[in-house]
């Protein structure tokens, strides 16, 4: 088991005091990527611009950073332009 700390930064120092455990580093990047997405989710992008979820372990050591995103309004943009695409390809 590795203890982790999650915070969320957005360029300065900062650190949570609690930290959660995991059976494997892969398994804790895995959920900073789900709380990075949930965190986003129904944000507009200016509120959520410059934004990151940290990970670190109990030594203030940094071991992932990923910024937090609105994954539902990505793959939205995702679907319009492929249906666009589908449109445009059926119009030739």
């Amino acid at each position: 088991m590795i203890r982790l700390l999650f915070s969320l930064g957005n360029g300065t120092r900062t650190t949570d005091d609690q930290p959660v455990e995991f059976p494997t580093l892969a398994e804790a990047l895995a959920h900073a990527r789900a709380m990075a997405a949930e965190l986003g989710s129904n944000r507009d992008a200016a509120e959520i611009k410059g934004l990151y979820l940290r990970v670190t372990d109990e030594g203030g050591r940094e071991l992932y950073r990923t910024p937090l995103v609105n994954q539902k309004r990505r793959v939205m943009a995702e679907d319009i332009g492929r249906e666009l695409s589908l449109i445009r390809a059926r119009g030739r």
